[in-house]
């Protein structure tokens, strides 16, 4: 009987600590942008990408300043908020969000790698990289830094 008794207090000890751990976890995704304005949406992941050193997820949404990291043999795409433009990330890549200048514009400071950008209308949209700063007013273009 007190065998009995152990096991149902581990059982429900280790149920309630899962459910605790999960809540958190869950509470801490919806939270994300609380202090912070949202300018994208993660549309696809595909390998090793991380978001301010977590891994990044389906639908996660990022944060103005947010850094994301795309890792070898790996790839991700991004639908802007203000604008609806995808931007697909290319492997080995680091990308950060600043906050927007104006409100139906996006702002990217791509640090390393490769971004492919595609909108049906041409977006207000500014790339920094560590040579160049373009304002971008096509609908398709390529961006290596």
């Amino acid at each position: 009987m007190m065998i009995k008794t152990l096991q149902t207090i581990l059982h429900n000890s280790t149920l309630g600590l899962s459910i605790m751990c999960c809540l958190y976890s869950n509470a801490g995704q919806a939270a994300d942008c609380e202090n912070g304005e949202a300018v994208a949406r993660m549309v696809s992941v595909q390998g090793t990408v991380t978001r301010n050193q977590h891994p990044a997820a389906l639908d996660d949404l990022i944060c103005a300043g947010d850094v994301l990291r795309v890792g070898p043999f790996s790839r991700a795409a991004l639908s802007m908020l203000a604008t609806e433009t995808i931007v697909r990330i290319d492997q080995e890549s680091v990308l950060r969000l600043p906050p927007p200048t104006r409100r139906e514009q996006s702002l990217l400071d791509l640090l390393k790698g490769a971004l492919y950008l595609f909108s049906r209308e041409p977006p207000a949209l500014d790339i920094h990289t560590p040579f160049v700063n373009a304002a971008v007013e096509g609908t398709e273009f390529l961006v290596r830094a």
